[in-house]
């Protein structure tokens, strides 16, 4: 079989290679930006980790010698121009994440330009580390969590009819006598998915797994990651049935998590034995030899077009470009974009809202505190009502980014949605002011047998109330899109996009026995009108 030398990469100055520099440098802010954010999702707190990971993949590749194969001009320049492509993406749209992703195949297509396929090839592993914190579009990782931790909740309610432990499930929330849990806060949920299978995937990428093994244990790391915490919620409640140890807050809380972390892994390591043993009578991946084919249509190594200046001209000139327009937006961002840790607001005090509405009366006023990342909040201001035989909740929560569906959590909590409906803007403040508009949502609870109306209203940071969303990200999307275009052509809309980033949830709860009557039912109590007044003109004061 004829064999070819193969060429090597000649040393560059740094002047040529500029032009290489400076697309390097026009997504340094973009993905900056992404970890900025990434950094206030507890799912993602690993991602220092798995940068850490990819590094060393990379480094081990370094040392392996180069067998370069063809290249293609036209391929290389597909690439390059869907690189920029999502960079252009980043900048209109203020979107990171699309940064990022085009800052990953602009490395892809340096990789492929010096070195061909093969060279790909050789750096994959790191990519592919890199790509375990590219987070999914249209936030479906916050969709999947909160379809596993449903199944969490089902089977840690197995567990607990195992244990004879005397419990009631709506939801995601097990209730057991003197005490209601809530997954997300007892079990921090499925959170752990990501950093276990970031963890697995260093692991078979450095082990160099064979594929059957690599394929067969991804899809038994969720089955171990639910079953270990569907176990902690179980412990939690049979400590707290037993001996009212509370294993579901503070230092317990996060020991505990540890511990069950460390088990999910065990199993995950046990799996991948057994998986191994399994694949010894398995034949071996075939290898192929790569071959260095020049003809008309290739490009050795010193003359692909990643090692060429003329070529990266363009592509330089378009980066540098969309450097400049970048700047200015998702540099502020780094700066300014950290949800997770906003400041609570001061205590509005029990004064804020009336001591008596109608026939309702207050009982009392509560600040909460969660994680960042809960669903219902960091931070929260409520105000309890009763009458005779119903009860109503007036609550403040914060910070969110964009529309909060409030429905979902309560969903979450056994809560069936029986309709919603976008009711009539409350009066605006004053004239020329945009009026909040108010969600209404009837509910029925199958467990106990409550029926719920909800109220709410979203507000931005500033006051300005944000328009309901009916599909969710999509809405979203193309909220952002319509916003940024005015941004770019008016000189006023600009601030309007930045208050969207940070808002505010104001919602009323009111909860019965009683079924809401069949006419009228979608009046707002008299409070809800006054409350939204008023944390509008708060927010408006105190938040920067």
């Amino acid at each position: 079989m004829a064999t070819a030398t193969i060429p090597t990469v000649q040393r560059r100055s740094v002047g040529s290679a500029a032009p290489q520099i400076v697309v390097a440098v026009a997504f340094a802010p973009a993905v900056v930006a992404y970890f900025a954010r990434l950094s206030s999702l507890e799912h993602y707190q690993f991602f220092p980790f798995a940068l850490a990971g990819a590094a060393l993949l990379a480094r081990r590749a370094w040392k392996e010698p180069l067998v370069a194969s063809p290249t293609s001009r036209g391929l290389w320049i597909a690439a390059t121009s869907i690189a920029l492509g999502l960079l252009a993406a980043s900048v209109v749209l203020q979107s990171p994440w699309a940064g990022y992703a085009g800052s990953l195949v602009m490395l892809t297509a340096s990789l492929y330009g010096v070195g061909g396929r093969a060279n790909v090839a050789r750096f994959l592993p790191a990519i592919v580390m890199l790509l375990t914190v590219l987070r999914p579009p249209l936030s479906l990782d916050a969709t999947l969590i909160a379809g596993l931790q449903t199944v969490t909740a089902q089977l840690a309610g197995v567990a607990l009819d195992v244990f004879n432990i005397i419990h009631v499930r709506a939801g995601n929330v097990i209730e057991i006598p003197g005490r209601r849990l809530f997954v997300e806060e007892a079990c921090s949920g499925v959170n752990s998915l990501f950093s276990a299978s970031a963890c697995t995937i260093f692991y078979l990428l450095w082990s160099r797994r064979h594929a059957f093994v690599a394929g067969v244990l991804l899809l038994c790391v969720p089955l171990w990651v639910v079953a270990a915490n569907a176990g902690r919620i179980a412990i939690v409640a049979w400590l707290r049935s037993r001996w009212d140890v509370a294993a579901d807050e503070g230092m317990l809380h996060d020991a505990l998590g540890l511990v069950v972390f460390a088990v999910a892994m065990l199993l995950i390591l046990s799996t991948e034995r057994l998986l191994t043993f399994y694949a010894a009578v398995l034949p071996p991946s075939a290898e192929t030899e790569t071959h260095i084919v020049v003809n008309s249509a290739s490009f050795p190594v010193n003359e692909s077009p990643a090692t060429q200046s003329l070529p990266w001209l363009v592509p330089a000139a378009a980066a540098g470009l969309l450097l400049l327009l970048q700047l200015p937006s998702l540099a502020r961002e780094v700066r300014e974009f950290s949800p997770g840790d906003v400041e609570p607001l001061a205590d509005f005090g029990d004064d804020f809202l009336p001591d008596r509405s109608g026939d309702w009366k207050r009982a009392k006023h509560e600040l909460i505190e969660r994680r960042r990342s809960s669903a219902f909040g960091q931070y929260s201001q409520v105000w309890f009502y009763e009458n005779r035989q119903d009860r109503l909740t007036a609550s403040l929560d914060y910070p969110f980014v964009g529309w909060h569906e409030l429905p979902e959590c309560y969903t979450a909590q056994g809560w069936t949605i029986m309709s919603r409906n976008i009711v009539a803007a409350t009066p605006a403040v004053s004239a020329g002011e945009v009026a909040p508009t108010t969600v209404y949502v009837r509910m029925r609870h199958a467990a106990s047998g409550r029926y719920g109306r909800l109220w709410f209203t979203i507000l931005a940071a500033d006051g300005t109330p944000v328009a309901p969303r009916r599909h969710g990200e999509w809405d979203e999307l193309g909220d952002r899109i319509a916003a940024r275009w005015r941004s770019l052509t008016t000189t006023s809309a600009a601030a309007e996009f930045d208050r969207t980033v940070q808002t505010y949830q104001v919602q009323l709860f009111l909860e019965s026995f009683e079924p809401p009557s069949s006419g009228g039912d979608d009046v707002a109590p008299p409070l809800l009108e006054p409350f939204v007044r008023q944390v509008r003109d708060r927010l408006a004061t105190v938040v920067p």
